[in-house]
This record gives structure tokens, sequence and C-alpha cells, in this order.
């Protein structure tokens, strides 16, 4: 396979955007806050690990968005332009094509993500006197698989489709119903199986629903980042998880040990949340590709 040179082009094209700074930005204003002053039982529990946790949820939701600002034209845009023959014409393969410019623009959205989490390490070390590498090192591995996993769902949309706006149409559907409206989709589909409401304030021991609630991209990468800061078991943002422990705070957070006891199995386990994401890079990906192969770029 010969997708280096698509990687590189791409990486070149994309690693100073707007796009790039703009996520930077957000990420660091959205957490400063949370890491200079976090609520007492927050700083209590997670100590110099809130250096990179203030990051998780802005992570998980802006990541999503911005990879999708970057790749919605990365294909669709140059099949409608034509100049996806140039690439097509060379030694590279459509699927060269597809993982060059997937590895290339992951690169590029990487690098504001890689710039606020040593910012966060530096803000950790002056305020709570130092951080673990440890920590910092699976938070950032972790990170890095959540942007290539967004990047290779958009991409997958946009070798799917031969026009942009359809591109669009799709990552907005997807971010409606994966990013924003999940809890609803769970409980909807838990009382359409059993014909009860879920409480999530008092779940039920029923092991599928919190399965399926980990299904969504940023639920695998909260629930595998919540391993890495020594959270608890569930796939909510890190806060939710810790103020389920607190009397004055109520949260819908799903966490395996305040419902079941004993070890969980293996699909309900924060390793597991690899595997899902591992899915998703996988499989969105080959989809579109189904549909590139076969597309008529004369």
């Amino acid at each position: 396979m010969n997708w280096k040179p698509i990687a590189k082009k791409e990486f070149r094209a994309f690693r100073r955007i707007k796009t790039n700074w703009i996520l930077g930005i957000l990420l660091f204003f959205y957490s400063f806050n949370r890491i200079v002053s976090p609520e007492p039982f927050i700083k209590q529990v997670l100590g110099g690990r809130l250096a990179f946790g203030a990051f998780q949820q802005p992570i998980g939701l802006l990541i999503p968005i911005a990879a999708i600002v970057v790749s919605y034209r990365s294909i669709a845009g140059q099949r409608r332009s034509g100049s996806i023959k140039f690439d097509a014409g060379f030694p590279q393969t459509r699927a060269d094509i597809l993982i060059g410019k997937i590895l290339g623009q992951t690169a590029a959205l990487s690098l504001p993500v890689l710039g606020v989490l040593l910012i966060g390490g530096v803000l950790g070390t002056l305020i709570y006197g130092g951080f673990s590498l440890l920590v910092f090192s699976g938070f950032l591995a972790a990170t890095l698989l959540y942007v290539l996993l967004s990047v290779a769902i958009a991409n997958g949309v946009s070798a799917l489709v031969s026009q942009p706006p359809r591109a669009v149409g799709i990552m907005l559907g997807y971010l409606l119903i994966f990013l924003i409206m999940w809890q609803n989709v769970r409980n909807i589909l838990y009382s359409f199986v059993t014909g009860n409401e879920l409480n999530a304030l008092n779940p039920p021991p029923v092991q599928w629903i919190f399965l399926f609630d980990r299904l969504a991209p940023h639920s695998s990468y909260f629930l595998v980042t919540n391993a890495i800061l020594g959270v608890k078991n569930s796939s909510s943002q890190y806060f939710s998880v810790i103020a389920s422990g607190e009397s004055r705070i109520s949260t819908t957070a799903l966490i395996y040990g305040g419902t079941f006891s004993g070890p969980p199995p293996f699909y309900l386990t924060p390793e597991f949340g690899l595997i899902i994401m591992a899915l998703w890079i996988c499989l969105i990906p080959a989809i579109g590709y189904l549909g590139f192969r076969r597309a008529d770029l004369s």
C-alpha cells in the first residue's frame, strides 16, 4: 500500500488551517477554569490528574465537530470538482487515498490536542506540584485514538457519497444521534424492550443497557479515559461519575459498581472501550471504501 504520499500531502495542507487554532483555543478556555478552580470534591479525588481530566469532556464534544469541518469535503469535494482523478491516477489505489487522508488529517488535527495537553501538564505542575507521566501518556494515547476515530468516520462518510452536502447531512445526523441524543436513544430503546421507563438515577441491573450506553464513540472515549484517570467504571464524563458520590448532587451516570456487585464481564470493562473505538475506526471507513471503490470518477 502506498498511502504515505497522500498522508504527507494532507498533513501539510491541514496543519495550519484556522480550524486547528480555533480548536486549541476552545479546548484551552473550556478547560482552564476546571483546572485552576475545580470543585473541592473533584480536586480531592483527581488531584494532579485533573490537569488532563479537565479536557475530557471538551475533547469528547469538540473533536467530532472539528473532524467534520476538516474532512467533510475530503473525498466528496474532490469527486465533485474532479480533482480526485489526479490522486486516483497515480500509483495509489483508492484504499491508499482513503487511508492516507485519514492518517494525514489525524496527524494535523492532533497538533492542537497535543499542545493543550502539554499546557495542561504545565498548569498541573504549577498548581498541584506535578503530574503522572503514565497518566499523561495514557490519556494522550486514548485522545489521539479518539481523534483518529472521528477523522475516520468523517472520511468514511465523505468517501461513501458523491456530494459534500450529502456528507454534511449524514454527519450532522451522526452528531445529533450519537453525540447529543444518545442517552435519549438509550432510554427509548429500554422502554421499547421492557415496557418500563429507565430511571437513570437508580438504574436496573440490566447489563445490555450498560453496554448500549458505551457504544457511542464519545462514550467509549469517556470509558477508557475514566479508567486512566482512576475514575469508576462508567461511560459518563468524569465529573458526573465522581459527583455521584455527593449526596447533594444527582447524576444520571451509569456506574457499573453502583448497580452490580462483583467483577464486570469483559464487555463491560474499560478495556472493551478500546475495542468499541477500534470497531468505529474500521467499520465506517470500510463502508465508505466500498462505495468509493465502485464510484465512477470519470
